[in-house]
């Protein structure tokens, strides 16, 4: 009975990492794999990371030229 709950809990670790995956627009068979090895700890860390639109966006605003209207004058 014990390793039917623990089966179950994995198995629900895995699905809450995938679907944590999709919503941030990360690779859902990747952190699957993950949560399937690492268990909460992968959930722990998709959830600190934050979604790749906005690592893109900060990076997009790092390396973009200063705008004609930015530069005081």
């Amino acid at each position: 009975m014990e390793s039917f709950i623990i089966l179950v809990i994995w198995a629900a670790i895995i699905w809450l990492s995938v679907e944590m995956s999709k919503s941030r627009d990360r690779e859902p068979v990747v952190w699957g794999i993950l949560a399937a090895l690492f268990g909460i700890l992968a959930v722990i860390v998709l959830a600190l990371i934050g979604t790749k639109r906005a690592d893109r966006v900060a990076i997009n605003n790092y390396n973009s030229a200063p705008v004609e209207r930015d530069i005081k004058k």
